[in-house]
């Protein structure tokens, strides 16, 4: 009995010590967490005019201290495929991209207990090239009832994304690919007022005109572009939001363009590129009714029976005598020819004082 009592005790004890280790051990068993989402993009979410060299980076941080590894899916969907998987940087190269190109990107973050996270879908878009501007790909209605029945039927194109001039090409950039190439330079119109159009200096940011429909397309080339098709033309002038008549919407204003019976504005004939900021067109581009007509790609056909509808040339085999024109001059006459849906045919070896071009491109 003497000794009973400090047995008990120190068993008492010994077990109390045993079930508070064990109490313990199940207070500090936390279980492991996922990673948190990636976050601070670069790019930054919507960026624009981001260089083509462009290196992505983002951060993330695990709750656990966990090591991290990172897939990243990148590409020009908006679902973009993977491209990189268990890197442990927070850094991917993608090499040398496109301009003028809208890309889209995603990492998935994992940790090493099998828990992964995927992050939201950011997306940034490159610049585009000089003196252009990017028109998204879509449909859009072409033709209008209200023009001539050259311009039916009224058809649904399924556009894809290009690049257009947002200014017809001027003197002193075609005279550049004349120098350049030692090409014949154009005749001079004989614009009243308006002595050695081509070569005075005083005329450098005015329209080429007097150049076929041969010079343009050799121009583009030069250059690294092309015509634009007929239906990337119409689109750039009218956008894709209504048939609007003109590139402004459907009031006529004098003050919006160069025609001939705009002499508030001071130009008798061609005036300067973009001249005209209340007449751009949805697009961003200047001068699409009015200053000179631009040769574009297609054949010319009477209507649009038969036409692409997916934005592309045009063409017959072997190829028409004539080719289209769009946007009206300084010489129209009447507002009609400035209309956005309003279509010409001209002879592709044609030389005219009231007709230029702009260029287009692929991304």
């Amino acid at each position: 009995m003497t000794f009973s009592r400090p047995f008990c005790i120190s068993a008492s004890i010994t077990l109390l010590v045993f079930f508070n280790g064990c109490t313990q051990d199940d207070d500090s068993s936390e279980p492991n967490s996922a990673p948190n989402l990636p976050t601070n993009p670069i790019p930054v979410v919507q960026a624009v005019d981001q260089s083509i060299d462009v290196n992505l980076s983002w951060a993330c941080i695990d709750p656990d201290s966990d090591p991290l590894t990172y897939d990243v899916h990148f590409g020009t969907i908006d679902s973009p495929p993977p491209v990189s998987s268990e890197q442990s940087a927070t850094t991917y190269d993608p090499g040398t991209l496109v301009n003028g190109t809208t890309y889209y990107w995603r990492i998935v973050a994992h940790d090493n207990q099998d828990h992964s996270t995927s992050g939201p879908v950011w997306f940034f878009t490159t610049a585009g090239f000089a003196g252009m501007v990017m028109v998204p790909a879509g449909p859009y209605d072409m033709g209008a009832d209200y023009d001539a029945p050259s311009s039916l039927p009224i058809h649904t194109v399924n556009m894809s994304a290009f690049f257009i001039d947002i200014c017809e090409v001027t003197n002193a950039q075609y005279k550049a690919f004349c120098d350049a190439t030692s090409r014949t330079y154009p005749d001079d119109p004989n614009l009243s007022g308006m002595d050695n159009y081509f070569t005075n200096p005083a005329y450098a940011n005015y329209p080429v005109v007097e150049v076929s429909w041969d010079d343009a397309s050799a121009y583009a080339t030069w250059s690294g572009k092309r015509l634009p098709t007929e239906a990337e033309w119409e689109r750039a002038a009218k956008g894709s939001t209504d048939n609007r008549q003109y590139p402004w919407g459907d009031e006529w204003n004098d003050s919006y363009t160069n025609i001939w019976d705009n002499i508030a504005d001071g130009y008798t004939f061609t005036s300067p590129v973009g001249n005209y900021p209340n007449g751009v067109s949805p697009a961003g581009c200047y001068d699409m009714a009015g200053n000179v007509e631009e040769w574009c790609e297609d054949d010319y056909h009477g209507d649009y029976s038969g036409a692409p509808i997916d934005g592309s040339a045009w063409i017959d085999t072997p190829r028409e005598s004539y080719r289209v024109t769009r946007g009206g001059s300084w010489s129209s006459g009447t507002t009609a020819f400035t209309r956005c849906a309003n279509r010409n045919g001209n002879p592709s070896p044609i030389f005219a004082q009231y007709i230029g071009f702009r260029c287009a491109r692929t991304p």
